[in-house]
């Protein structure tokens, strides 16, 4: 039998093993670990992505009233869209529901604070205590407008 052929190289010249990762803090080494990795992943560089231009969620924002039939609730909300956004909420509300009243502008959250006493749950007030809920929502709107002009002429 003959002798198992010498190898011209080392065994110990060939490491496969993943490099080892040594972390530190201000120049001082705090630990070092072998990576899993047959690379580090800390030093690739990230592409920075491009900043998403701002969106103004007011713009083209309509407020309205919505009212369900035979009922003295109405919701008080705000979409782009009020018709189609009345025909989402009809899909799962076995009455019929109508579009009362539609205003240009985001005043929901003004009308929420506003109506407030009135909730009945999420967005849906019982405005029947002013009569015509129509007046009584249009009238706070214009009230919300003359103050917020108001607001802007002391600036």
């Amino acid at each position: 039998m003959s002798e198992p052929a010498k190898l011209a190289y080392n065994d110990d010249d060939f490491d496969c093993r993943p490099p080892i990762v040594s972390h530190t803090i201000d120049g001082n080494p705090t630990y070092a670990y072998r990576s899993p990795l047959p690379f580090d992943l800390r030093f690739r560089p990230v592409p920075k992505k491009a900043a998403a231009p701002k969106r103004n969620w007011d713009e083209g924002v309509k407020t309205y009233l919505i009212g369900i039939e035979g009922s003295h609730l109405t919701k008080i909300g705000r979409a782009n869209n009020p018709k189609t956004r009345m025909e989402t909420f009809q899909t799962g509300q076995p009455m019929t529901l109508s579009l009362l009243w539609v205003c240009e502008g985001n005043y929901e959250a003004k009308l929420h604070r506003r109506f407030a006493d009135h909730r009945v749950r999420g967005e849906w007030f019982d405005l029947s205590a002013f009569g015509n809920p129509v007046e009584a929502v249009s009238s706070a709107v214009d009230e919300i407008k003359a103050a917020e002009a108001e607001a802007a002429a002391k600036l």
